[in-house]
């Protein structure tokens, strides 16, 4: 199955819910040495806040401007990034399998 995404509150309510495999960005981001994206665990859960989020989004247009070909999780990732920054108590999650 692979990685995927979701957005949760605080509740463990799901707000949104990625349906893209995001092993392609994710092995960029290791080749890339990308701090966050670049150590996402692909067989547990990894959890950002909306603070950490500031420089997921900054490393996901350091893989668009590199990585041609992978622009359709980097869009549905950059809305799942801007679903967290609306509210306080949201978290993107990358559910590894």
């Amino acid at each position: 199955m692979g990685t995927t995404a979701l957005v949760r509150d605080y509740r463990g309510s799901v707000l949104s819910l990625g349906n893209l495999d995001l092993g392609g960005i994710l092995r960029v981001a290791t080749g890339q040495g990308l701090p966050f994206l670049g150590n996402v665990d692909e067989y547990d859960d990894t959890v950002f806040n909306r603070h950490q989020l500031r420089l997921v989004a900054d490393e996901l247009e350091q893989i668009a401007r590199t990585s041609p070909g992978l622009e359709r999780g980097l869009h549905e990732l950059k809305e799942m990034v801007e679903l967290v920054a609306e509210r306080p108590h949201r978290y993107l999650v990358f559910n590894g399998d």
